[in-house]
């Protein structure tokens, strides 16, 4: 069994990740739901037959539909467009609804959950992070990924379900387009401050085969911590 399951695939981390396992002929299923036709990267990889797509949100995939995957990388994100509490609320409600979800699934299937996290959760605090530092993100981004962790790792000991969560800087050459719309509010509500957060946590990347081999590593069993920080 080699099956792998990622949810928010379209987005370029996804896609990486997606055409790396592709590569190895492994399945791979595919979840995302986009309001638009022609999604380049999905169109280049969707004649492949080892690949299973469902444009559908979380909680309308029929789960049966999918073979059991051995790992689980969870990647599925919504932004918000204010920092207005109630939207930020609903955003959470929503993200948490769709994690228990993928975790309960995990359980079922007896599969390895991952979580794509980020550096930005440590705030200012610069590398290598102590491995018992606090997060004390100080960006949207990193305080909704930051509840996000919290929650996350609640669920998955609840459902006892083997869990991984990988915080990562930019990997150079991929777009992360909900941390840049999470930016553009901070910029626009937070009156200059997110510019120098902003020069801080973008001074740090990995590469994409850094990325992939740390991914690869998690799935082998060859790492054993519940949080992997990654940095150059």
């Amino acid at each position: 069994m080699k099956n792998i399951l990622i949810t928010g695939v379209a987005g370029e981390l996804g896609m990486l990740l997606c055409n790396e396992f592709l590569n190895d002929e492994i399945d791979v299923y595919g979840i995302d739901h986009l309001d638009r036709e022609g999604h380049v990267g999905l169109d280049l990889i969707g004649r492949n037959a080892l690949f299973h797509f469902y444009n559908l949100p979380i909680q309308e995939v029929d789960w049966d539909d999918i073979e059991q995957p051995k790992t689980i990388f969870h990647l599925a994100q919504t932004s918000p467009k204010t920092n207005q509490l109630s939207e930020l609320k609903k955003i959470l409600q929503n993200q948490q609804k769709n994690m228990r979800k993928v975790i309960q699934y995990a359980a079922e299937q007896n599969s390895k959950i991952i979580l794509i996290s980020t550096t930005d959760v440590y705030g200012n605090c610069r590398p290598p992070y102590p491995a018992d530092r606090t997060p004390q993100p100080n960006s949207l981004y990193g305080t909704l990924m930051w509840t996000e962790e919290t929650y996350f790792t609640e669920t998955a000991k609840a459902f006892d379900v083997n869990y991984h969560i990988m915080r990562i800087p930019r990997v150079s050459g991929c777009r992360n387009s909900i941390e840049e719309r999470c930016f553009t509010v901070d910029k626009l509500e937070k009156a200059g401050v997110s510019d120098q957060n902003r020069e801080i946590s973008s001074a740090f990347t990995i590469t994409k085969e850094k990325f992939i081999i740390s991914c690869n590593q998690l799935m082998k069993g060859e790492q054993s911590d519940k949080i992997i920080t990654l940095y150059e």
